[in-house]
């Protein structure tokens, strides 16, 4: 008598197959992962050129910068108070409000001031129209900043975003400079001094480099450093204690860079 099919084991050959099978759905998915991966690195330069496209245009049309400007309140009205106070600063941070407040008007983003002119950086573009997206205020002692929200968000994921500011210490050559950072905030009192986690690792910021600047990790219009929290990792100094002979540290694997780009 023939035992009923169920009762045979599986050949050689059916599992060859179902190796074979699963091999392919495991390489298809990795190749994936991969294929989006570099999608999002491709997108940092295309991001970077919209931000610096959008600020030559600010400048061109209102003669000043984005979040540094003046007069910006009359324009787009007084968000509160006399438009550059405390009043008008607790005015921006509520989702409903309308209006802007003034910059000094000294071309640089002034963090630690009565109206922290970094963060209203993108609320002046968006005002004017030339960034999609409206963007209110947030000064540096929020502790919920949302990338998309408060800030442009990055094709990187994971609350990554684009946030501006001035540094007149940053590390190794980087001087007085306003930049963009890319990465995540760090909810402190100065947003050139890094952020708390990245999400880039360093060939990765390598590539991201070398596609806009010269591939040094500290020299150029591109910049890198270890984030906030994360000795090392990125480059080759260990943070805070970096400096101008740093190189990018390709060989590992943690998402401990920030980047930044200067643009001006």
């Amino acid at each position: 008598m023939v035992p009923p099919r169920s009762q045979f084991g599986f050949s050689l050959v059916e599992l060859s197959i179902v190796l074979v099978i699963l091999g392919l759905l495991t390489g298809g998915i990795l190749a994936g992962q991969s294929l989006i991966r570099a999608a999002e690195l491709r997108a940092v330069p295309t991001e970077y050129n919209r931000w610096i496209t959008a600020t030559q245009t600010f400048r061109d049309k209102y003669f000043a910068l984005p979040g540094d400007m003046p007069n910006a309140t009359s324009f787009w009205t007084t968000a509160g108070g006399t438009g550059r106070d405390t009043a008008c600063r607790t005015a921006m941070r509520g989702s409903t409000t309308t209006g802007t407040c003034n910059g000094n008007g000294d071309g640089i983003l002034n963090e630690v001031t009565v109206i922290d002119e970094a963060h209203t950086y993108w609320n002046h573009l968006s005002r004017a129209g030339l960034i999609e997206g409206r963007f209110i205020y947030m000064p540096f002692d929020a502790t919920t900043w949302v990338s998309g929200r408060d800030y442009p968000a990055s094709k990187l994921g994971g609350n990554v975003g684009w946030l501006p500011c001035h540094t007149d210490r940053g590390n190794f050559g980087r001087g007085a400079k306003n930049m963009f950072i890319l990465g995540q905030p760090r909810w402190s009192s100065f947003a050139c001094e890094f952020g708390r986690t990245a999400n880039i690792r360093s060939d990765e910021a390598y590539n991201i480099d070398i596609k806009i600047d010269d591939g040094l990790a500290a020299n150029g219009i591109v910049t890198a450093t270890n984030s906030h929290g994360e000795q090392q990792g990125c480059i080759t100094g260990t943070f805070p204690v970096e400096s101008i002979s740093d190189t990018y540290m390709l060989s590992t694997s943690r998402r401990s860079c920030h980047l930044y780009f200067q643009f001006q």
